[in-house]
């Protein structure tokens, strides 16, 4: 008898553990130097795990769908499910995770070293390295596959375990499909479907998928009024619409500038009961205690509880002085034109869906400001303005033709236009480029049309080259090796005839979305001149931000579409895109691991 199958007929006379998973994981899952807590695992400090749990061992529920915040454990709660689903309640498992390098990189990151450590299922793991591949492992008669989230992944293979994690990154479509591997085992009503994802878009597979479920949110007993209140940030205290409740903070903490103090926001902070309006103190006790207390809501009474769907929120686990300061700081950078970090802060951190309408900005008008006369300029092109640190020239090459904008800019994120225009050579650039000061190197040319002239150009004349890009952001490496995301590239160089050329990718929505709010005025100076004419005007105008749906991902996006003369509105996104590579307007930076600080539970 071979060893697989020796194993087989061990688990088949084994009497599974039937005690809560909760507390067979005490026992058996031991988490190492990948989590933020190690030791034995312990229900104790995460008890919003607790009603989950019982789902999955639940045998008259199928599928358990969890909206969680990031870093409040979601990941490890599917992790301990899978170990006990080896151990107790073996059958083909698939876990598709946003694509196959992240699943990779997770198992060898964290998941290797939980089988080993968990004794039930170390015993279990094959002997012949062939039957353990990094994503794959065989345990005789069943196996377990981490995979990404593609189609081919995701046919063929009849599954009885089906675990679906980050599904907000997922294509429109396949979690259908991957929903569907577990048909077989689901006539005979052995099983089961788990789904965990921060918030995702309004509406999408995900967002639909958690509301077909009993949609059970956390909740906590006020410490006033002993009723359960669902631990959220946004809320409005009971017969009085008009007044705030839940995450609030002093008024009292803004300046006479209208700029909140953001030690007087975190310092006054505090959650407040939309029941009775008791003030609950933003302090780890209070936080101690009502994890010691919560519950999750009632299940929707029209669903059959065969779909248990939960939502927790970092409420649960951070400071609420911390969350109310990034709330402002989103909602600073939105006035920029910068959507994304409160896009980030509902998703991520409230594990809300995002609603699109939020992106659209509004183009109706273009509000060009300025006291003084471009025409002065002229006699004294390569005098400086007050408190100018950087100067740029950028131009849009035409067939036959240039448009190029010259722009001061000050270190408070300020700028002043000193020259718009058409151009009809190289050299008359070149010309006027020197005329206004403007260090070669920062004179960038549009590549997206004529690369191979445009590389020549930047050769010849020391210009830069600049690539608008679809791609969102671009990935930097940070401090301590950590990967960065910004709306710009690092500096290239390629070779071509005649030398090395300079050039940047930059993200040309997000940028626009920027240069959008400083055209409106609600974002830093933005100086254009009282005679900066019609044609600049009506160039400013030639996009508007329209809603399409997006080939790659199936979901409804905002995107900057054309709809005139656009060239200066190019340049002087050009001018956006270098101005935040240059650090002179601020721009959030986004960790891949999409976390802000550290959480006070365990792991992810």
């Amino acid at each position: 008898m071979s060893v697989e199958n020796l194993q087989g007929w061990r688990r088949g006379w084994a009497l599974p553990d039937r005690r809560p998973i909760h507390d067979w994981a005490r026992d058996f899952v031991q988490l190492g130097g990948g989590y933020a807590r190690q030791g034995a695992f312990d229900i104790r400090t995460c008890r919003h795990l607790l009603e989950p749990f019982e789902a999955v061992a639940d045998e008259r529920v199928r599928e358990v769908t969890c909206r969680a915040a990031i870093q409040t454990l979601k990941t490890l709660f599917v992790e301990i499910c899978s170990l006990w689903a080896i151990a107790n309640e073996p059958g083909p498992i698939m876990w598709t995770q946003q694509d196959d390098e992240s699943a990779a990189e997770h198992v060898k990151g964290r998941y290797r070293n939980l089988l080993r450590n968990c004794e039930p299922v170390a015993r279990l793991l094959p002997k012949n390295k062939h039957d353990a591949a990094t994503c794959e492992i065989y345990f005789g008669d069943f196996y377990i596959i981490i995979n990404g989230a593609n189609l081919n992944n995701l046919q063929s293979k009849s599954i009885r375990w089906k675990l679906n994690s980050e599904c907000w990154l997922w294509k429109q479509g396949l979690l259908t499909h991957a929903r569907r591997r577990v048909s077989a085992y689901a006539r005979d009503g052995i099983s089961k479907i788990l789904n965990e994802s921060q918030g995702s878009q309004d509406g999408d597979d995900f967002d639909r998928l958690w509301h077909d479920g009993t949609s059970q949110a956390w909740s906590v007993q006020c410490f006033g009024c002993g009723t359960f209140q669902p631990l959220v940030f946004f809320g409005r205290a009971e017969g009085e619409a008009a007044k705030r409740a839940c995450v609030v903070w002093d008024e009292n903490a803004k300046r006479d500038n209208g700029q909140w103090d953001e030690q007087k926001v975190r310092a006054s902070t505090r959650w407040l009961c939309p029941r009775c309006g008791h003030e609950h103190t933003n302090s780890a006790g209070t936080r101690a205690k009502w994890n010691a207390t919560g519950r999750y809501s009632a299940p929707r009474s029209d669903r059959d509880g065969k779909h248990r769907s939960f939502n927790w929120n970092a409420l649960l686990a951070e400071d609420l002085g911390q969350l109310a300061v990034e709330f402002i700081q989103a909602g600073e950078f939105k006035k920029r034109g910068q959507i994304a970090p409160l896009r980030d802060f509902y998703m991520q951190r409230l594990a809300l869906p995002w609603r699109n309408e939020e992106q659209q900005i509004t183009r109706a008008t273009v509000e060009l400001r300025g006291d003084y006369l471009l025409g002065e300029f002229q006699e004294k092109a390569a005098e400086r303005i007050e408190n100018e640190a950087r100067r740029m020239m950028t131009i849009d090459r035409q067939r036959d033709h240039f448009w190029a904008v010259i722009r001061a800019w000050r270190s408070d994120g300020g700028s002043r236009l000193l020259w718009r225009g058409k151009i009809s050579t190289t050299e008359q650039a070149e010309e006027v480029r020197a005329r206004f000061g403007v260090e070669p190197q920062l004179c960038f040319e549009d590549a997206q049309f004529s690369t191979a002239q445009v590389y020549e150009d930047c050769i010849r004349y020391g210009w830069t080259a600049l690539h608008g890009s679809g791609e969102d952001s671009f990935a930097h490496l940070g401090r301590g090796g950590q990967k960065v995301q910004k709306f710009f590239s690092s500096i290239k160089q390629t070779q071509v005839p005649g030398g090395y050329a300079r050039y940047m990718f930059w993200a040309s929505d997000p940028v626009k979305d920027i240069l959008a709010a400083l055209v409106a005025g609600t974002s830093h100076p933005w100086e254009c001149g009282r005679d900066h004419g019609e044609e600049y005007a009506r160039h400013l105008r030639g996009e508007i931000k329209r809603e399409r749906i997006s080939k790659a991902t199936g979901r409804s996006e905002w995107r900057w579409t054309k709809q005139g003369p656009n060239h200066m509105w190019d340049c002087e996104a050009m001018q956006v895109a270098v101005a935040l590579a240059l650090q002179l307007i601020p721009s959030p930076e986004k960790h891949d691991e999409n976390h802000i600080l550290q959480p006070a539970v365990v792991g992810h």
